[in-house]
């Protein structure tokens, strides 16, 4: 394994007919920097270790059976990634670096032209919005594999952008639940829209309200009638008529408040009754999944 007490300045330098640099298992004591330098074949870091620097800024790759820049395994201080246009495949997986700075528009736009399994960062240096980075984690988990994500959402986390974290992980979360089958999709979906994952409990508290105002409105205004509202299943042994508790005697299926048991629905009310009681338990199913999501969550 070549061992290098310096660093190694190519800025500027140009490798020509079909030249690659390989510094592969190499041990370099300071940085590697390749600012403004032109390849025509590919950079391979591989397992590499960085004391310092791997600085890309403003270079070119070219590529070398589909690759411009293999740094599987490498580990260093920073990697400045800001190329001067993007490059062929870029693989990253098992590579750990402290810092890693970029910027829109640097990495390859296929699917499958990066890889990022198992690459650690600790914070990021970067004008990329949350939106643009998760089209960056896309791009290089084809498969959907969580660790990039618990990774990007972990950095975020770390850094008190923890809303930005939340979104990440809830993405994981959807792309997971499209590589199941349609049930999953389906269970997974409603749990998006109802709670978003456990991330956004405001929207079953939302629903909750909703369902409670929508169905204390109606049953208001609906009497006791083979065709219209609730009549008492017992004309003797029954509370006030009160369409706000009954409402929320529908909707809370775990506990009772002697409403739902008191009155009968005919007609029209009969429907939504059934609608309040399915909705309560669709949200109180998704709300329980979240919490014990948020009670394991990375």
């Amino acid at each position: 394994m070549a061992r290098i007490t310096g660093g190694v300045d190519l800025t500027g330098a140009e490798l020509n007919d079909h030249g690659s640099l390989i510094v592969v298992g190499a041990s370099v004591a300071g940085d590697l920097d390749l600012r403004n330098s032109r390849l025509s074949g590919r950079l391979d870091v591989s397992s590499a270790v960085l004391q310092g620097d791997l600085r890309l800024d403003g270079a070119a790759f070219g590529q070398a059976d589909g690759i411009s820049l293999r740094a599987s395994g490498m580990s260093a201080r920073r990697l400045e990634f800001s190329p001067a246009r993007p490059p062929g495949r870029v693989e990253l997986d098992h590579a750990a670096v402290a810092v890693l700075a970029d910027r829109r528009g640097a990495w390859p736009a296929s699917s499958g032209q990066v890889t990022l399994d198992q690459f650690t960062y600790q914070s990021l240096v970067s004008d990329m919005s949350v939106r643009e980075r998760l089209a960056w984690l896309a791009t290089g988990t084809p498969h959907a594999e969580p660790g990039p994500y618990n990774q990007l959402a972990a950095c975020l986390r770390a850094t008190g952008l923890a809303r930005e974290a939340g979104q990440v992980l809830r993405e994981k979360l959807r792309r997971s639940a499209r590589t199941r089958g349609r049930i999953w999709q389906a269970w997974g979906l409603l749990q998006d829209i109802t709670v978003g994952y456990g991330y956004q409990p405001g929207r079953a508290v939302a629903g909750v309200l909703g369902l409670l105002l929508a169905g204390t409105l109606f049953f208001s205004r609906v009497t006791c009638g083979p065709t219209a509202g609730p009549c008492p299943i017992k004309a003797d042994e029954h509370p006030d008529w009160d369409p706000f508790m009954y409402c929320l005697d529908l909707l809370v299926p775990l506990i009772s408040l002697g409403h739902d048991t008191a009155w009968d629905p005919t007609g029209w009310s009969k429907t939504v009754a059934l609608v309040l009681i399915v909705a309560g338990w669709v949200l109180v199913t998704t709300v329980a999944a979240a919490a014990a999501r948020a009670l394991t969550r990375p």
